[in-house]
This record gives structure tokens, sequence and C-alpha cells, in this order.
């Protein structure tokens, strides 16, 4: 028996022609199903010009020729599969080639969270911290950089004027939108920004919650989210505490606060399974607590002292790719770690990681949820029109079946579906707002794992929210009220947009941005964007148009008839000073002697001024249905507004009503609509007119015209 040996370059050759057919296969193994930005912390950047890449699990390797030294944060773009793009020290950006994008970044020097970096497509989107206390008085700034056409779209967008130097992002619960939080330089404001793909929500949800810092005691500190984004860290180093709170992802939104005391904590960071959290106080201490039992005598009672030193050392805390958290030592080059934190027995390793550079205070500003890897999630898009939503179910562990279980929470209705993916439309009233639980079930033949997440199902978005387009005649006072829908997160009027910066005109705050109505006084064209409470955006257009009335008009006799010198779509005619009827015929026969005038009225009903009076002496005849054509009645009369007309034949007719000063009545704010056909020779209108003598004109589609008097009562 003979037997083929392969050579090792075949074999390498094969395994090449492998891995170029299936490149991602061997990624897959790296990246978990449930979050795929897992491998975006696999490269570090921090303190003086430092990199560092995560190979294996214990393994870290230097990244030479990084640029740009700083005190304390920092960000870090990697891609999907862990390859370094960009990095910042709050002040400079950099490709991966070393290559200086720009050095006009507005970070502070002494900001602990000082830049917070994302990536969308081919956008850089970049939030940098500044406050009074450091070097510049810049605030909380934004800007978007577009990689594919090496610019930015904007730089240094003022956010807010004065805000601390803390700030984190955790995914939404939809794994598709981030949030982006900071908090105010004083006070106890939350600021929640809301990033998607197609830009950052311009509003933020604002939130007073938690401890009121004052003026001489600003918000310096960490902010940190668990990585499941369930709990939310707030740290101030100038205070005897350090504040937990629940999060909804959702809405955004903290509640359940809890205080824990500390001797001045600087660092904080939670487990990869989010049950205990670490703090450094004020570079002595690495102290450990669980927060399994989220109440504040269990976690004040679970301290643990993890390791003690005489000198300040302990800076920063950073969770890593792999499970490990990491400590910066000021001016020292070494990280200490802290490993198996998720277990009651954590690791302490003082020198842990030797550094080819010094520290500072800082480390990578992430987001928390790159660090969550559940063995089951789903994620989702909403059509905001129709409450259609895709849901996107993931695993780790080769589940070969899926079910999905939608209830409402406000009746018990349960509602499910087969498959990974699914597609589902709720059942929701427009008017009204909904709880939804969803329930993702992933199984084979050794376990089965279920996520669950409330969804809150809001109205449905309405087309023409301002209304159609309008008019008003020249000279005519126009006071009309556009309506936005209500409830929602905010509303921009006119394309205007938030802005704290005084050298970009007048200071236009938040507050402005949550005005339902808005008063049009003036022809124009009026946009209103409004964003809703699941961060949908809509826009509506109205355009308010002036329009010019008709010249004055003058009157001519031609035989026995009177004509207006100039066409208009209707005609008023008015007999010793008052209106008599009104028609779309230019000429008429008088029907009594004495002075007669006339009025124009355009297609929009905008009216001439009256003509000069014409002293008619020829006329006979002194009832007003003797000249009219069309004949027809009107009931009841007196009538409360609703009148029944009935007409000889059915068909169209125009109706008009005018009150005896002459003024056009308007029944909407279209002429088209004053058009009605007749059914069983009838003609049902509601005025809804004050009290008073009006004239009715009917004009049928051959022109004939009638006009009655009709009296209204209240």
């Amino acid at each position: 028996m003979y037997r083929t040996i392969k050579s090792p370059s075949i074999l390498f050759f094969r395994l090449f022609i492998l891995y170029c057919l299936f490149p991602t296969s061997f990624v897959k193994a790296q990246i978990p199903e449930t979050n795929p930005d897992f491998l975006r912390t696999k490269n570090w950047y921090f303190g003086d010009s430092i990199g560092l890449k995560f190979i294996l699990s214990d393994t870290l390797v230097s990244i030479p020729n990084l640029r740009g030294w700083t005190y304390e944060g920092t960000s870090i773009i990697n891609d999907q599969f862990g390859n370094l793009k960009y990095y910042s020290n709050g002040f400079n950006l950099y490709d991966s080639s070393n290559k200086l994008i720009t050095d006009k970044l507005k970070g502070g020097v002494s900001s602990s969270q000082q830049i917070s970096m994302h990536q969308f497509n081919e956008y850089i989107y970049i939030y940098t911290t500044a406050p009074e206390l450091g070097v510049g008085l810049d605030g909380y700034n934004y800007s978007i950089y577009d990689t594919n056409l090496d610019s930015f779209v904007f730089l240094n967008k003022k956010l807010i004027k004065r805000v601390g130097e803390k700030q984190a992002s955790v995914n939404h619960q939809n794994n598709n939108y981030i949030w982006n939080v900071v908090h105010s330089q004083e006070d106890n404001l939350f600021y929640c920004y809301i990033l998607n793909s197609s830009n950052t929500i311009s509003c933020p949800l604002i939130q007073k919650f938690g401890i009121v810092y004052p003026n001489l005691n600003p918000s310096q500190g960490i902010l940190k989210f668990s990585p499941n984004g369930q709990i939310c860290a707030n740290m101030n180093w100038n205070l005897l505490n350090f504040e937990l709170s629940k999060f909804n992802r959702e809405t955004g939104f903290l509640s359940d606060l809890v205080t824990v005391p500390i001797f001045y904590p600087y660092g904080i960071e939670f487990s990869n399974s989010s049950n205990n959290i670490f703090i450094s106080d004020r570079g002595k201490h690495i102290f450990k607590y669980s927060i399994d039992k989220f109440t504040e005598s269990n976690i004040v009672n679970s301290k643990d002292t993890l390791f003690s030193i005489s000198q300040d050392k302990f800076s920063q805390l950073q969770l890593g790719i792999n499970g490990c958290i990491y400590i910066s030592n000021y001016r020292d080059s070494f990280l200490s770690i802290i490993k198996n934190p998720n277990l009651v027995h954590s690791n302490f390793i003082y020198k842990g990681v030797s550094l080819v550079r010094r520290c500072q205070g800082g480390l990578p500003n992430f987001n928390s949820s790159y660090f969550y890897t559940p063995s089951i999630d789903f994620a989702y898009t909403e059509d905001c029109w129709e409450h259609s939503y895709a849901f996107e179910g993931r695993d780790t562990f080769d589940a070969d079946g899926y079910k999905w279980l939608f209830r409402d929470v406000r009746n018990e209705t349960l509602d499910t579906r087969q498959g990974k993916n699914v597609m589902y439309t709720f059942p929701q009233a427009d008017s009204l707002e909904n709880k939804y639980e969803v329930s993702h079930i992933a199984y084979n033949a050794n376990r089965a794992d279920t996520v669950t997440k409330t969804l809150t199902i809001r109205p449905k978005w309405k087309n023409d929210v301002l209304g159609r387009d309008t008019f008003y005649c020249t000279g005519d006072s126009i006071k009309l009220i556009l309506q936005a829908p209500q409830d929602m997160h905010c509303v921009h009027w006119n394309e205007e947009e938030p802005n704290l910066d005084e050298a970009l005109g007048p200071i236009v705050d938040y507050d402005h941005f949550h005005t339902d109505s808005l008063l049009v006084d003036t022809a124009g064209t009026y946009i209103v964007k409004v964003t809703n409470k699941t961060f949908c955006q809509m826009w509506d257009t109205i355009r308010v148009t002036e329009k010019p009335n008709p010249q004055q008009p003058n009157i001519q006799r031609i035989s026995q008839e009177l004509e207006s010198t100039i066409a208009a779509a209707e005609y008023r005619w008015y007999y010793e000073g008052r209106p008599k009827f009104q028609n779309s015929n230019s000429k008429i026969q008088p029907d009594s002697n004495g002075y007669w005038q006339v009025q124009l009225v355009s297609e929009y009903g905008c009216e001439s001024e009256l003509s000069y009076s014409l002293l008619v002496d020829f006329a006979s005849v002194d009832v007003i249905e003797s000249n009219n054509s069309l004949v027809f009645n009107v009931y009841p009369n007196p009538s409360d507004g609703k009148v029944t007309i009935e007409v000889p034949e059915n068909g169209m007719y125009h109706v008009t009503i005018i009150d005896l000063n002459g003024k056009r009545v308007r029944l909407s704010d279209s002429p088209q609509s004053e058009l009605y056909r007749s059914k069983n020779r009838r003609i049902e209108i509601n005025t809804q007119l004050a009290a008073g003598t009006y004239i009715l004109t009917i004009t049928d589609s051959s022109g004939h015209t009638g006009s009655k008097k009709q009296t209204i009562v209240n």
C-alpha cells in the first residue's frame, strides 16, 4: 500500500486558497454573533503615544510609531475586524498611517473622557469635552469626518456650553443606534444624545438626576455604562461617594439611584458580565463591589479591597477584549491588571503589562456595548410609518430553531412568529401608546435561551401634519397657527438648529425645540422636522401664499343689461349699497331701478373694491328671483346653519355665501371644495355661521345662477 505525502508548501497553498475563498470563516470564530463590534476594542491608544494590540487572551504587543501625547482621555477607531483606522488624543486626529488629519479638535487636556469616537459607514462621529477647569473653555463639541472625501462635514459644532469632562456611550436596545451621554459642569443634568447612521439627533434627552454639583465642585470624574447597558455609574472625584442608577436603553432615562460612600473616587469600570464594579480612589486603593443585588445596603456591604499602595498611582480603569480590567498607573511604564473580574475572587497584578513609554491618567474611551457578548440577543429596525419592525436574531451556540413571542402588555394578548429573522407589524391604534414585550427564543438539541426586551409602540405618523397649502388675500390679516404632532422628542421649525456658539449668531437653546406650534402671519414656505420618542424623524412643508385682489371694475350699460368692464371668476352685484346676489356671469339684467355696483371675486375668493355706482332707470321688476334663471329652494329658513338646498335636477353646483356687508364666507380654504354634487336633487350644507342674514347663491354647470336670503339663528 502506498500513501501520498503532500509537501508543506502544497498544504500551505491549499490553506491559502481556502482563506481567500472563505475569509470570513477565520474571522467569525473570533467575533460573537451577538456582538459584531467585539473586535473594535482590539487596539488601544493612550498616555505618551502608547499603542497596544490584543493578540491572544493574555498577549498584548506594542503598536509602534503612534503620535500625540495626552494627559487623560483618548479614543480609537478599529473596524469590525480589529484593524486600526483612526486615533485621537482629543486635539489631533490621526489615521492608521499616523498622518495628521487635523489638530483643531476641542478636547480638554485635563478631561478624563475628553473624546469619544464612533463610525457609521464612511463617517467618523467625534465628541469632545473641555470644561472651564481645562485649558479651553469650549464645552461639548461635535464633528463629522468623511473618510471617503478625507474632509470634515463640519468641525466643532457646539452642543453644550457648560459641560463636565465625562462622557460615555452604549448601544440603544435596538443595537443600531448609540447613546452618547454627557454630564453638565454644575447642577445635575444628564444630556443623552442618540446617534444613528443618519446623524446625531441634535436635541438631547435632558434629565435632572442625582447629586447637584455646585459651581465650586464641577463634574470632574468618570461616567461609565455596564456592558449590558442596564447600569450607569457616575463618579465625581471631588465627592465622598459615587452614584449607580438603572438605565433604560430604549428611552434613555435613568432611575433607581443608589449612592455608595467612598473617599474621592477617580476611576471606575464594570466586569464584562456586568455583575461587579471596580473603583480606584485617589490613587491608593482598588475596591470591588457586587451589584447583583441592586440596593445600597447590599452594594456597600459587598465592598472588597483588592489592592492598596501608599502613593497616588491608580488612575483610570478600562475593560479589555479578553475580559480583564486594566489600570493606568500615573507616570509609570506599566498597567495593572484585574483578572477574573466576574468571579467572587478576582486576581490583581500590580505590574501586569510592561509599556515602552509612560502612562498618564487616561485610557481609551470605548462604547461599553463592545464588550457585551451574551449567548443570545436581537437587533431591530423600525418602519416609522407602519409600525412594521424587522427583527434580527443572534446567538452564539449554533441554534437551529428560533421562535418569537409578541405580548401586548396592556391586554396580555400573545402573538408568535417562527424563524431567526422575522418581520412583525404591531396592531397599534393611531392615537395611543402601548408597550410590547418581545421575546426571542433560540434552541438546539442541547439548550434553549431567551432574551426579552420591552418596546414602546407610539402613534403612527400622519401625512400633511401641517395641513394643505393655503393663501390669504392682499390686505387681509393672517394668523395661521401651524401645529406639529403632540408628544414629540423635539420639533424644529424652518430648519432651525440649536446654536450655543455666540460666534455663529444668537444663542438658541434646547427649550426652543420643544414648541409644538408656530404662528404664521406672512407669506412663505414653512417647514417642520419632528423627532418622535423612538427617534424617527419626519418632515412636512406648507406654503402660505399672498393672492392679489382683482382690479376695481366699472359698470357699463349694454342695451337692457349691465356688464362689468373687467373679467373675474365671480361677480357680486350690489343694489343701493347692499349685496343682492352673486354669479359667474359678467352681465345681468337689473330687476330694480336705483344705484347698482359690482365687486369682482377671484378664483381664490379675493375681492376687489366696489365699482362706482351706476343709476338704473329702465328696470321694471322688483323681486330678487326675477333675474335668476335657476330656481331652487332652501330650508329650513331660518336655520341653525345646517341647510338643505333643493335643486331642479342632479348635477354639480357651485355654492357661495356672502353676508350683508358683501363679505364672502369661505366654506373652506379651497374654492374647489365649494363644488357640490346633488343627491336625490338635494345638497346638504353645514355652514357653521354666526347668527345673521346671508345671501346664498348657487350656479349650475351651465352657468345658470340663483340667489336667496338665508337667516341663521343660534
